[in-house]
């Protein structure tokens, strides 16, 4: 850190132990705030909206946000022209690892649950000062209605009940500014601004668990894992039962590849919160990494006990059943998973694949198709268009129709033309053919992306052997065997081609 970023540390410090003796001017009891939020929202919407829907006020502990809920909605209810309804909150956890529900969420919630209005806020009653917001925004669009904020007593007696802890962390009024405005910024995507106001929130109090939480996401946004691990390390020492923190920190290890102790935090999120889909969903991750299928398969199986309609654990589980050979059980999943997103092509390919390991070459063929049919504007991408093209010339190779597969091969090199199975493939199809120049032009293509594609040399010496040049021949199959000296066809071609040659 540089000496200009201490000294403007030193400086808010000194301007917040300024304000530390009259910190307490301006509170209001939780009951008072509350009455003043009704009153406001009522009076900006009486007579306009006939639905309300608490869409997510943030808090911590959870069962201060139900409690704060309970309380506004049997306040609403007294209002005549409201009328409270349930949100569908299918979700919920996920939507809001970051405190307040950012309002695009919100309003889809509203939206699902046929309301008018939803109503989002927070309260922190951890902070040496609490300011308790409340929100009401129309729909469908985002427009704010009404908008409340009170400070709050922090020992105020309707709250006390519901806090444990004995004793709280005295948090500035600036500290939580920076908080409030690095949370803005982290949402905004701008990353390296939100550090930087996290910075200073921490500099000012190094007790906030949510600000090295946020922090640690801005680095993890950015690729920094190292950084990332860190900042949700001294998280989850302020606040050992910070599930999202846990659950974050082994994603984070899972990238770096260190899926042992990523299945560790997952393991310890589940312990805290045991209905945790996503952690659940990512230590089968994690599992599935490592080779342990069925291991990944049960941790899925859970997590779609928990949410039947997360599409992400069933199309994981799918692959798994895949790689186990399973293509059957592969195909259901995938099929489930496309009700879901009808769209999704790299599903699409997968089961395209699935079929084609079956020997069902038609149907493997319809769903290549189905990709390249999709709306490139829609969700297609370049490296779906190019799978979905390298495999349905596969298919029509075995189908026997060499000439559509060189198609396919040539269309898929086009998108990527470092892709060396494909012109491995485009080689086998020439070969096929007759066309044995054409075939090592791309066998030999193939080995200069990939040195060490044995078959490619080994098909290239039977290319060779078969235009009678034997010498170029045994070349490439005592190369491939130097590689690999257990490669049967290299061996059989070998011992083939020196008897042609002894005998010529």
């Amino acid at each position: 850190m540089d000496e200009s970023r201490i000294a403007e540390y030193k400086k808010v410090e000194k301007e917040c132990d300024g304000l530390r003796g009259n910190i307490r001017k301006g509170f209001v009891g939780f009951e008072e705030a509350l009455d003043k939020a009704v009153a406001e929202i009522s009076s900006k919407v009486q007579g306009k909206i006939k639905v309300v829907v608490i869409a997510e006020i943030y808090a911590t502990p959870s069962k201060v946000s139900d409690f704060i809920v309970t309380e506004l909605e049997n306040k609403l209810v007294k209002v005549k022209t409201f009328t409270i309804e349930p949100a569908n909150m299918s979700g919920r956890e996920e939507a809001n690892t970051l405190g307040p529900m950012k309002y695009a969420d919100a309003i889809a919630i509203g939206i699902s649950s046929k309301a008018n209005i939803v109503l989002v806020g927070s309260f922190n009653p951890y902070a040496g000062f609490s300011h308790f917001m409340i929100k009401a925004l129309e729909l469908p669009s985002s427009k704010t209605l009404a908008m409340h904020t009170d400070k709050v007593r922090p020992d105020d007696d309707v709250l006390s009940s519901l806090i444990t802890t004995d004793k709280l962390p005295a948090i500035t009024e600036d500290a939580l500014a920076y908080l409030s405005k690095g949370e803005d910024l982290f949402r905004e995507g701008k990353y390296d601004e939100a550090i930087r106001e996290l910075d200073k929130a921490l500099a000012v109090n190094k007790n906030l668990h949510k600000a090295y939480y946020i922090r640690g996401s801005s680095y993890n946004e950015k690729g920094n894992y190292d950084r990332a691990i860190e900042n949700w390390t001294a998280a989850i020492k302020i606040k050992p039962d910070f599930h999202q923190a846990l659950s974050n920190r082994g994603n984070a290890y899972g990238k770096k590849g260190n899926y042992d102790r990523a299945i560790e935090d997952y393991n310890a999120a589940i312990r805290i919160k045991p209905n945790s889909h996503e952690a659940l969903y990512n230590r089968g991750n994690a599992y599935g990494e490592k080779g342990n299928y069925d291991r990944a398969i049960e941790d899925y199986n859970i997590a779609l006990k928990i949410k039947p309609d997360k599409e992400e654990a069933l199309y994981n589980r799918g692959l798994m059943y895949y790689k186990k050979g399973n293509y059957d059980r592969a195909i259901e999943d995938y099929n489930a998973t496309l009700k879901i997103k009808p769209d999704k092509e790299e599903v699409i390919n997968n089961r395209g694949i699935a079929y084609f390991n079956k020997g069902n070459y038609d149907l493997a063929v319809e769903d290549f198709e189905a990709v390249l049919r999709i709306d490139p504007n829609k969700n297609k991408t370049r490296d779906a268009l190019g799978v979905a093209l390298f495999h349905r010339g596969i298919a029509y190779g075995e189908k026997g129709n060499s000439d559509r597969a060189i198609e396919d091969f040539t269309s898929a090199l086009k998108i990527n033309p470092d892709n060396h199975r494909a012109l491995y493939s485009r080689g086998l199809m020439y070969y096929n053919k007759g066309n044995y120049d054409r075939a090592i032009e791309d066998y030999t293509a193939a080995l200069r992306i990939k040195p060490d594609y044995t078959e490619a040399m080994s098909n290239r010496g039977v290319t060779y052997f078969v235009k009678g040049n034997y010498d170029k021949a045994i070349e490439n199959f005592e190369a491939a065997l130097r590689i690999d000296p257990n490669f049967a066809n290299a061996k059989k071609g070998l011992e083939a081609v020196q008897k042609a040659k002894a005998n010529k």
